[in-house]
């Protein structure tokens, strides 16, 4: 799972100074920093996708099959994760999440998704889904449908 890491190396950079330079020259929030810096360098910061409760995995909440591999097969809460993550890949690879510092026709993904919410009257996650559909490439989708992902039709082993 991506983490956060003020050290990691960044092509002869720390993360901690990338994103201070962002918060300085883009203005950008210290999350919307630190979250461009790791989308820039993911490497820097693991690899793979990354974990969200709420990911729709064959009608259960990807939370709940993980906390279901916890209290029945005894796994600890990372390996649980990263089990449910695996049989339902397609899920984690294929939905865009929302990144505050992602670069949206020249403008950072949280000052659109702020002006919606202040000039639409959007709630902050209707804003950013707005934001996420405009501009579907800068958070892994290829734009259309299927850029908005869908639930996997992997065969379910951990929960019936």
């Amino acid at each position: 799972a991506r983490q956060w890491d003020p050290e990691a190396r960044c092509e002869g950079h720390t993360a901690a100074s990338r994103a201070k330079w962002c918060e300085e020259h883009l203005g950008l929030s210290t999350e919307a920093a630190r979250s461009r810096v790791m989308g820039e360098f993911p490497a820097a910061f693991g690899t793979g996708a990354a974990w969200d409760p709420a990911a729709d995995c064959d009608g259960h909440s990807a939370e709940s099959r993980a906390r279901w591999c916890v209290e029945n097969a005894g796994m600890c809460e990372e390996a649980a994760r990263e089990r449910v993550m695996r049989e339902f890949s397609a899920v984690f690879a294929a939905a865009p999440r929302w990144d505050p510092g992602a670069m949206c026709d020249g403008h950072p993904a949280e000052s659109r998704a702020r002006w919606c919410m202040e000039n639409l009257a959007l709630s902050e996650a209707a804003a950013q889904q707005r934001v996420m559909s405009e501009y579907p490439s800068a958070f892994g989708g290829g734009g259309g449908v299927a850029a908005l992902g869908c639930a996997s039709a992997a065969p379910m082993q951990l929960v019936a």
